[in-house]
């Protein structure tokens, strides 16, 4: 009869995590900056085990996969596409060529700086992302968010004066618990701002969150479509391309009222990338309301300008 393993007993795992990289190996980088250790050949076993084994794994899959279609198609995924939709990094020796553009976890990000990993774009080897220089921007932003004094004031003015609203106590509880999100992890969050159509008022915390994300930007790009106006800011990064996105949806609700939609997001791209997310957005946002997109650049000599020469006639 099998006796049961005490915890003394059980076996050895077959691919530890480990709290920091071993240079020079490879292995699987966790977005809370766990390293689990691979053969050069292990990937797709590693991958397996780390699926079916790690607590880990668990608790990001409750966070990530929420819906029934969305369980299914990851459910479709090989195991390593697995690890990957769910943030973990395949780290293969000291250089890692991005497919991601740098869009990593705060700890990621601290355990490829520890240990000097080279972080390079995968589509054009010139552009090298430096960890530190990402994690001082990521840090004085979310400093200056959670701090700001005027979009706080609002925020809780708000609160206070809408006690008897449960639903608007919701939405406003909702930026806040975004802002707090954003501070932990900035590149896997939107910050979702719902406002009245009000002349005084409807702008003020979408907008002041805005420019607290994109202080200092050299550049800016406006795209209208249908219901929807996006706002692109570009910050500069030593090479890198920091870019601030906003999209300002208006909609109609019941009685004739008007509703306003902020989503709020930042991330690091290169041309090439950049250049197929605004393709995709126009070709998608311009099928669906059968209209010409508006396109205005800040700078007509700018960076974006140059992103959008290539892909239609802007006016």
């Amino acid at each position: 009869m099998d006796k049961f393993l005490t915890e003394d007993q059980r076996l050895p795992e077959r691919f530890p995590k480990s709290d920091y990289i071993e240079l020079g190996t490879d292995g699987w980088l966790s977005p809370q900056g766990g390293y689990y250790k691979v053969g050069t050949t292990e990937h797709d076993e590693s991958a397996e085990y780390i699926i079916k084994n790690s607590d880990e794994v668990k608790l990001l899959e409750e966070r990530v996969i929420s819906n029934v279609g969305q369980r299914m198609r990851y459910d479709e995924k090989p195991y390593r596409e697995k690890l990957k939709k769910l943030g973990f990094i395949l780290i293969r020796g000291e250089t890692l060529r991005s497919e991601e553009a740098a869009n990593y976890t705060p700890q990621q990000l601290r355990a490829m700086s520890k240990v000097g990993i080279k972080i390079v774009s995968a589509f054009d080897g010139s552009i090298e992302y430096h960890p530190d220089k990402i994690l001082q921007r990521m840090s004085e932003v979310s400093t200056n968010l959670q701090d700001d004094p005027i979009m706080m004031k609002y925020i809780q003015a708000d609160l206070n004066s809408h006690r008897d609203l449960p639903w608007f106590q919701e939405i406003r509880t909702r930026t806040l618990e975004d802002i707090r999100e954003f501070s932990r992890n900035p590149f896997k969050t939107v910050i979702h701002i719902d406002e009245s159509v009000d002349p005084e008022t409807e702008d003020i915390v979408s907008s002041r969150i805005l420019e607290v994300l994109s202080k200092g930007f050299t550049d800016e790009l406006k795209i209208r479509i249908g219901r929807s106006e996006y706002t692109f800011r570009m910050v500069g990064l030593n090479g890198a391309k920091l870019i601030i996105q906003r999209e300002k949806y208006t909609h109609d609700l019941l009685g004739g009222f008007r509703h306003i939609n902020n989503f709020i997001n930042m991330f690091v791209t290169d041309d090439l990338a950049l250049k197929e997310k605004l393709l995709k957005l126009i070709e998608g946002d311009s099928n669906l309301y059968k209209t010409t997109p508006k396109i205005t650049l800040g700078n007509q000599k700018g960076y974006f300008a140059g992103i959008v020469t290539d892909l239609i006639t802007y006016s």
